[in-house]
């Protein structure tokens, strides 16, 4: 089975996040998303159950129409959540933002879903993908993010649970209180055998280290707990 990856950034709830702060976040998240990449082309975003480009949006009926109701009651703090699609490597990838939530429950997220099969040994797509969620990371208040892949994270029922990741990928954000943890724990040593990068708050690992093994073991050193 082809290893099918995702895109996926949380943010906690924004007390102090009025509507016109949500509209302007979308705006730098799809402006974070069409930067010129040579693989991520034509960034469309859903409005009345149709796509249309990026320079046609009228951002804040469109981000007002992402308003969670039920039986035409409107539930704000539940969020805003607006749909859209873009090409990777010429293939059709969908994807989901959802902001400005402010109940206690609510998770903030990204999410866009790859095009099955893409091949992350290509050095321009790991690349140009790495700039993406470079882009997405510093374009909102997330704790956590990742590019996951189904065969990982089948193994968990959830994604992030007692404060922590459930489990590391090939790429990684995580909020202050994460991250400077893991910084602690890296030698020299580690930081080769799993061609470790650290980016402020990302963390990325070799793609060639990324097996059961591997990730046992980087589980252990980095989020102090195993698979499972």
């Amino acid at each position: 089975m082809e290893k099918q990856y995702s895109i996926i950034f949380w943010g906690k709830p924004q007390d102090n996040e009025g509507f016109d702060s949500v509209v302007e976040s979308y705006i730098r998240l799809f402006e974070s998303i069409d930067t010129g990449f040579d693989i991520i082309t034509d960034l469309m975003i859903k409005s009345k159950g149709k796509y249309i480009t990026k320079q046609c949006a009228n951002f804040p009926n469109i981000v007002l129409s992402g308003v969670n109701k039920e039986n035409n009651r409107k539930f704000p703090e539940l969020g805003y959540r607006v749909d859209f699609k873009l090409l990777i490597c010429g293939k059709s990838s969908y994807g989901s933002i959802l902001l400005g939530g402010t109940a206690t429950k609510i998770t903030n997220t990204f999410r866009l879903q790859l095009p099955c099969g893409i091949d992350l040994y290509d050095n321009l797509i790991r690349e140009e993908l790495i700039n993406l969620f470079n882009n997405i990371s510093h374009n909102y208040n997330w704790f956590w993010g990742a590019l996951i892949d189904n065969e990982t994270s089948k193994k968990y029922k959830v994604l992030y649970n007692n404060n922590e990741p459930s489990t590391v990928y090939l790429m990684n954000y995580f909020d202050d209180s994460i991250v400077n943890g893991i910084k602690n724990r890296i030698t020299d040593d580690l930081k080769r055998k799993y061609g470790i990068i650290i980016d402020n708050n990302i963390v990325l690992f070799d793609l060639s280290s990324f097996n059961e093994e591997g990730i046992e073991e980087i589980n252990r050193t980095f989020l102090n707990h195993s698979i499972g």
